[in-house]
């Protein structure tokens, strides 16, 4: 997973090395490699899945969605300058290049291979952005719209994150599975990439929200924060009884007030 280049510190060291044995068995020889196949065995990239040691409320995020950004300033700070969006924008064109020049490498002597690499790489490089995109556009027209929290709306986007690398998690999840013959091995990476890509290509073209899971999460969270209408109700009676008490205590006090000139006037 393109993602997993990004952010490499919070890759346990187990992780890496069954990794690193696994994409050895296949032929696959460098570091980047062996990341991206230990990525085949999680649901959520380490960018997003792991807590920063920073964190001072890593016990408070431990049902979020999203752990290593839990609370919006850890995705995108308010100077625009820090937090997973930046570092995001800033390194993916130099891991692009990166891959793209290990690419030509390796595949120089056969241009049919070569061409589906670079295109696998050119359309993930275009899904992580239209992610990060979709992130920001969707948490500001939450915020803005002012029916929910800043911080009910940022749980709303994380949810639909997780959403998407759950029905990623489901075409590349069998391709964790080790086979001792390496080109089953890698043909099995192979399919999981395609069809990743292909499930990728359902959330773009749906604009992510219109996506399906989405659709289904964001109706869950409507239901689970919303206000049912018998409670509107309740309310509503009770803000209708307690201006009626507030009229009629007004109306004692005017009683009173005047009793209390006119016993001063007769004095």
């Amino acid at each position: 997973m393109l993602l997993d280049l990004i952010w490499t510190s919070n890759l346990t060291d187990n992780e890496f090395l069954d990794g690193q044995y696994k994409s050895n068995r296949a032929n696959f020889v460098n570091d980047s490699a062996a990341r991206c196949v230990a990525s085949f065995g999680r649901e959520l990239p380490t960018l997003f899945g792991r807590v920063e040691p920073s964190l001072s409320d890593v016990q408070l995020a431990s049902t979020h969605p999203l752990l290593s950004i839990n609370n919006y300033t850890h995705f995108n700070a308010a100077d625009n300058l820090s937090g997973i969006k930046q570092r995001i924008l800033s390194k993916i064109n130099t891991i692009i290049s990166r891959i793209n020049a290990g690419i030509g490498q390796c595949l120089s002597g056969n241009v049919v291979a070569n061409s589906v690499a670079l295109n696998f790489l050119l359309k993930s490089q275009e899904a992580v952005l239209s992610l990060v995109s979709w992130i920001e556009n969707f948490q500001q027209e939450l915020s803005s719209a002012g029916q929910s929290s800043p911080k009910e709306a940022w749980l709303l986007v994380c949810s639909c994150v997780q959403g998407f690398f759950q029905q990623l998690e489901k075409v590349r999840a069998p391709a964790a599975a080790f086979s001792d013959e390496s080109a089953v091995q890698t043909s099995a990476y192979r399919w999981a990439m395609a069809q990743s890509h292909r499930v990728r290509q359902e959330f773009m073209s749906a604009q992510w929200c219109s996506h399906y899971s989405i659709v289904r999460i964001i109706n869950y969270h409507v239901f689970k924060f919303m206000v049912p209408l018998s409670s509107h109700l309740v309310l509503k009676e009770e803000i209708t009884s307690l201006r009626k008490t507030d009229k009629d205590r007004q109306v004692e006090l005017s009683k009173l007030v005047t009793r209390l000139v006119k016993l001063e006037q007769e004095k």
